[in-house]
């Protein structure tokens, strides 16, 4: 039997040497990708943990005040989370359920020193109880869920998302002052008005050269530090967050305080309610003057639910 010839040899040789090498190669980057997926694997691991210790959970109203005595907020930022107990593993309210993915996708993008401390109303029952401290106790007064707020210190709470502002990724986004947003700021200026004399002369000089918006809301409950109209205290953060963002540049909006109490609002002699060049129906309110109208200024109120958000950005994109 003959042996090989010395050329097919040679090719023997060289393709095992090719074979070897591309073995080798592969094998490197394998190994190399594997701690590649280890170290992103760590990565995500330590990013979850720390996320995880940002988020305190209470079981009660009592826990949730034990927490927020103690709290520095010169840490960093408290948020409260408002939300229904659990059945079989889940929340029993579907608007808790709907929430609950973005809200916690957007406070992991929230700076690390935020905090959110998340309490449960525990069952449909001591939920319903009309006398339960969600309801009535001052840090929160709040008659729905979820609930989203902003923690002040002294017991004081503000920036309220309600229901299905509590699960908008926007408004979130906003509330946790995530650094990079999806949406940027137009432009679009609030002014804050007090006084109807101050009202009147904005709106007498209004020349149409500007879309011009009024909100009209009630004053500050002294006792909470919120609006006391519940409705104004739900739709104030989402009415002036979808103006500023989604309102021209040149746009205003007033924002109209027309009475620090409930008294004050139903007296007849109540500045808003005496003069004639706007008429105002209830609280809140949310108006845009029509440009051009004539013998007087004309105004065009939003009468759809402040929850239904196609509406109200076209109703700030259209001017």
């Amino acid at each position: 039997m003959r042996g090989k010839a010395p050329s097919q040899q040679m090719t023997f040789l060289v393709l095992f040497r090719v074979s070897l090498a591309l073995l080798l190669g592969c094998s490197m980057v394998y190994t190399m990708s594997l701690f590649r997926m280890a170290d992103d694997g760590e990565v995500r691991l330590r990013k979850a943990s720390e996320i995880a210790s940002r988020r305190i959970q209470a079981a009660s109203f009592a826990d949730a005040v034990d927490y927020l005595e103690t709290v520095d907020l010169h840490a960093g930022p408290v948020y409260i989370l408002v939300m229904s107990g659990k059945s079989d593993g889940d929340y029993w309210c579907g608007d808790c359920r709907n929430a609950k993915a973005p809200i916690a996708d957007a406070f992991a993008k929230a700076p690390s020193a935020a905090r959110l401390l998340e309490v449960s109303v525990g069952s449909p029952d001591q939920w319903r109880d009309v006398h339960n401290s969600f309801r009535t106790d001052n840090l929160l007064r709040i008659g729905h869920i979820p609930a989203l707020l902003q923690y002040e210190g002294n017991m004081r709470t503000s920036r309220l998302l309600l229901e299905k502002f509590a699960a908008d990724p926007e408004l979130l986004e906003d509330l946790f002052h995530v650094p990079e947003p999806l949406v940027a700021a137009s432009g679009a200026r609030i002014q804050a008005v007090d006084k109807a004399s101050d009202m009147v002369a904005i709106l007498t000089a209004y020349d149409s050269s500007y879309p011009l918006y009024l909100f009209f809301i009630s004053g500050t409950d002294p006792d909470t530090g919120r609006l006391w109209c519940p409705h104004c205290d739900s739709s104030k953060v989402p009415v002036e967050y979808y103006f500023t963002h989604y309102a021209p540049s040149n746009a205003v909006m007033l924002k109209i305080t027309t009475a620090d109490t409930y008294e004050a609002w139903q007296d007849k002699n109540n500045p808003f309610i005496a003069q004639s060049f706007v008429k105002i129906g209830g609280l809140p309110a949310l108006m845009r003057a029509v440009p051009h109208s004539q013998p007087k200024l004309l105004f065009e109120e939003y009468p759809h639910f402040f929850e239904d958000r196609s509406r109200l950005v076209q109703f700030y994109a259209a001017a």
